[in-house]
């Protein structure tokens, strides 16, 4: 994500675009992508905003969620994916990890860590009301936002009525012309 950012930048001129009006929409995953490019270092130096759809912004908590007694099979296959990500299984939480690179791998996937409030872009972070990667996983994040110093306009939690999870918030024109509407307003 952060080199393709960095391709549109020195690549904007050739396709008549304005760096400054770049902003970045993942779903799940990809979600969790967009989260990062927007907190890593001074995320708003590399874009105007970043859309989250159903955003897995808290891998270990995902991991933790999907080992729980009666978590779903949705629940089991992000815990599954969250450790192929971080390559490794944890042994206890990412701060006493008794394995240094395994407790570095969690820890820098928590975009809370990297919230930095003013510096980072804004962010619209969106859910369903019955979406399997819970809402508290952008409520996290906007709490750290929060507390950093980020204007509490800059960082919205939207849930959504339904069950949809990513792409198909989309399938709600009510969620398309808000995030449209939410783009206008930071990228004109």
């Amino acid at each position: 994500m952060l080199a393709a950012l960095r391709w549109v930048r020195r690549n904007a001129a050739a396709y008549a675009v304005d760096p400054a009006r770049v902003a970045v929409l993942g779903s799940s995953a990809g979600g969790q992508l967009a989260v990062a490019a927007a907190t890593h270092g001074a995320g708003a130096a590399r874009t105007a905003g970043a859309v989250a759809l159903s955003p897995v912004a808290l891998p270990y908590r995902a991991w933790l969620d999907g080992g729980a007694p009666g978590a779903t099979a949705a629940g089991r296959r992000l815990r599954a994916s969250a450790e192929r990500l971080a390559g490794c299984v944890p042994d206890g939480t990412p701060e006493v990890s008794a394995d240094p690179a395994c407790r570095r791998a969690w820890r820098s996937l928590d975009p809370r860590r990297a919230a930095s409030g003013r510096d980072d872009a804004p962010m619209l972070l969106l859910h369903s009301a019955g979406d399997w990667v819970p809402a508290y996983h952008s409520e996290a994040v906007a709490a750290a936002e929060r507390a950093r110093g980020m204007p509490a306009g800059d960082v919205r939690v939207r849930v959504v009525p339904g069950a949809g999870h990513g792409m198909r918030l989309l399938a709600d024109p009510a969620v398309v012309g808000e995030i449209e509407g939410w783009l206008r307003k930071r990228i004109g």
